[in-house]
């Protein structure tokens, strides 16, 4: 059993230098013993000494030393030594004799042993971040390629590979080695495709990237070639084509032969090749019609292949990319005479993932059998959608159907429907794009509405709904380029109490940005968040509040506060600054409705699950009032929180939250600066002594900061007041 390690012994008190270097020798002896269970385990623990004291000094000496152990030491060891090059390799930017180390690594590369020329030319691909560049180990791992050993030719595939990585300029040296032995059906297809795959580097080099497009063709026209060497061509094919080296016209007939291959990579390989092809530079060429519409018909064939198979079979790349191509052939012949293929498929793929997800749809039905029922029953798509959704604005009437839709909190992905949803919207946008045509950006917009609306009913955490977020700001974004008036813009009043977290925080974001100022749509939600606000304001029982009008209800509210923030937003010249006090107003008066229960009681607990903000909207209220200066408000939130069932560090720091807002309350006066100032810093020394997080401390210090960052940064916001006294000096406190 080897003996433990010195860093095992390690104490937080040793932090020197000295304490350092006395490890790194202890180490150095420990590997130059007889015994190799001890060798293997102190080499092992060099990563660790490197992680715990990155000195320049230590790790340029510590490497140098590894150097000259691997020189002299057994296979074995050095195999071990080349694993902490790789594990360490964050590390060796900091050697400042990097020359010496090549020196002692190229005297195990020139050797007679090739297993030990194989592991020096490991250690040297661990190392390419600081070996790339030196032409003595360029020009020692060309060598290697003569080599008749096969572990020693691997070794020197990879580590080509590798150096290329961070010395593109080395594809120079080695094209014409890398070539041949790609070229060669005698090399075993991983080297091959490791030599392909290296070759991605030549794609800033245009005489080096014409010479490697005819060579792709070669390579994939070869009888001799196998799937995994066609794959890897095709992803180095792909790389290449740029406006001066674009695919041509036989060529993508040729690779559109691929895309109904069994193999579900190679599939992929062709469509994503396709995807680089542009139909439109071909469109003039002789026979050039014959050949389009053949790749045409392959591309619909391969996805009415894919909507003939189950929910479950359904390859959503495959489908992405072949509709995608499919539109940009459309869109360049430019026939108007009939609906585009590409639009029918996309448009009822989306329509069948919709009625799927909403349950009006048989999970069983295929996409096919979808087209075919629409069809006979008068519902084919020809650029508007017909078929009819109803409003899916959350009311009381749904909120018996939030208890099931719970369990799919946190999936985004995971949930099948979910995601084909969200996917085939995003897909429908991509092919109207690209058809350019006004009917089907309408109907594309119209899909956006409709999967907005359906998604606004499933409960979904912030911070799960990573994809979600992408697709609402990606979708609304497009829609608000290519439309004047949005069609989701619509639907936000119906949505204010939606349960997905992304929905609420986007909508907010939208009706704080300005984008519907002037508009009708405008002027009706700041009519049904001012109604909201002043019911719950005047509310008298608040434990009968429906789920969905408790959320649409606080969503109000931050709209309201964040519209007074707005200095940037015409509308607040309007009035709406003022539905901000009143948003204030009704948070006192709930506030006073809370606290006149028994502090901690079962009936406040009660009143407040049943009319109190959501915890994800509670942060965002209490910032936005803060930042708006209404500090009574955050002092009434902070005293009607139930703190009783939270942890000490959060109770703590609500209480000086409240207390911080009871100070700011106070006049500005000049005779209560110097009190004012006195007593934030008082609060925020009690928080230090009684250590509180960081984090907490510099939440209270945004509070007051010069420009709030509001829902995930979509927008900024600035304070049309200047800063208090006293948050300045609480702030440079911290700073």
């Amino acid at each position: 059993i080897p003996p433990m390690s010195v860093l095992s012994q390690f104490s937080p008190e040793a932090m020197s230098a000295d304490w350092a270097f006395k490890q790194m020798f202890n180490l150095e002896s420990e590997c130059r013993t007889q015994i190799p269970a001890t060798q293997v385990h102190a080499v092992g623990q060099f990563p660790k000494l490197f992680d715990q004291f990155p000195f320049p000094t230590l790790v340029n000496s510590a490497f140098l030393k590894l150097g000259d152990l691997f020189r002299s030491s057994s296979n074995t060891l050095r195999y071990h030594i080349a694993q902490v090059f790789q594990t360490s390799q964050h590390h060796l930017p900091q050697i400042t004799h990097t020359e010496e180390l090549l020196k002692r690594v190229l005297v195990v590369l020139y050797s007679n042993d090739p297993v030990a020329r194989a592991l020096a030319l490991r250690l040297l691909g661990n190392g390419s971040v600081v070996f790339a560049k030196y032409p003595e180990a360029q020009h020692g791992v060309l060598l290697r390629f003569q080599s008749a050993h096969p572990l020693e030719i691997a070794a020197a595939v990879q580590t080509t590979e590798r150096m290329l990585k961070y010395s593109p300029e080395f594809l120079s040296v080695v094209w014409e080695t890398v070539i041949a032995k790609a070229s060669d059906t005698q090399m075993l297809d991983t080297t091959r495709t490791q030599l392909i795959h290296s070759l991605r580097h030549a794609a800033s080099n245009l005489q080096l990237c014409t010479v490697l497009y005819d060579h792709c063709r070669t390579w994939m026209s070869h009888p001799e070639s196998t799937s995994l060497v066609q794959n890897a061509t095709m992803a180095t094919w792909k790389t290449i084509i740029q406006k001066h080296n674009e695919l041509r016209l036989e060529d993508a007939e040729f690779v559109s032969c691929l895309v109904q291959s069994q193999l579900s990579s190679t599939c992929h390989a062709a469509l994503a090749l396709l995807d680089r092809w542009v139909p439109k530079s071909h469109i003039s060429e002789m026979g050039a019609d014959e050949i389009i519409d053949s790749i045409r018909d392959r591309l619909i064939s391969l996805v009415r292949q894919q909507f003939r198979n189950s929910p479950s079979d359904i390859d959503m790349y495959r489908v992405r990319l072949a509709l995608t191509v499919l539109a940009k052939i459309e869109g360049s012949l430019g026939d108007s005479s009939g609906v585009p293929e590409s639009w029918e498929l996309a448009e009822a793929f989306c329509s069948w993932c919709l009625g799927v997800y909403r349950g009006s749809v048989p999970n069983s039905q295929n996409v096919l059998e979808f087209i075919q029922r629409s069809m006979a029953s008068g519902d084919c798509l020809d650029g508007e959608s017909k078929m009819d959704i109803p409003n899916s604005g959350c009311s009381a009437e749904t909120d018996h159907l939030l208890a099931g839709n719970r369990r799919l909190a946190g999936m985004d992905r995971s949930n099948p429907e979910y995601y084909r949803l969200i996917s085939s919207t995003l897909l429908a946008m991509r092919v109207s794009a690209l058809l350019d045509q006004q009917n089907y950006t309408k109907a594309a917009t119209k899909n956006v509405m409709r999967t907005w609306n359906a998604i606004s009913q499933t409960f979904l955490s912030l911070n799960s709904g990573h994809f979600t977020k992408r697709f609402l700001r990606t979708s609304w974004s497009w829609c608000m380029r290519i439309n004047k008036d949005c069609p989701i813009s619509g639907t936000i009043r119906d949505m204010l109490g939606s349960p997905n977290e992304c929905i609420t925080h986007c909508i907010a974001s939208i009706a704080a940005s300005g984008k519907l100022s002037g508009s009708n749509v405008d002027t009706q939600l700041v009519t049904t968040c001012a109604r909201n606000i002043s019911d719950f304001g005047s509310a008298t029982n608040d434990i009968e509040t429906p789920a969905s009008e408790q959320r649409s209800t606080w969503t109000s509210i931050i709209i309201a506060l964040t519209w007074g923030l707005c200095s940037e937003n015409g509308a607040v010249q309007n009035g709406l600054s003022d539905n901000a006090k009143l948003a204030a107003d009704a948070i006192i008066s709930w506030s006073s409705r809370i606290c006149s229960q028994a502090e901690g009681s079962e009936p406040q607990l009660a009143l407040y699950a049943a009319s109190g903000p959501p915890a994800h909207l509670w942060q965002r209220v209490l910032s936005l009032l803060a930042a708006n200066g209404i500090w009574s408000a955050v002092s009434s939130l902070c005293r009607a929180t139930p703190v009783s069932r939270l942890s000490n560090q959060l109770q703590t720091w609500i209480s000086f939250v409240r207390l911080f807002a009871d100070s700011e309350c106070a006049t500005n006066g000049p005779e209560e600066y110097l009190r004012l100032a006195d007593s934030s810093l008082a609060q925020l020394g009690n928080l230090e002594m009684q250590k509180v997080a960081r984090i907490y401390q510099l939440f209270v210090v945004q509070l007051r900061r010069e420009v709030t960052d509001l829902l995930n940064g979509w927008r900024r916001f600035c304070l049309a007041g200047s800063l208090h006294p006293s948050s300045i000096v609480s702030a440079r406190s911290l700073i």
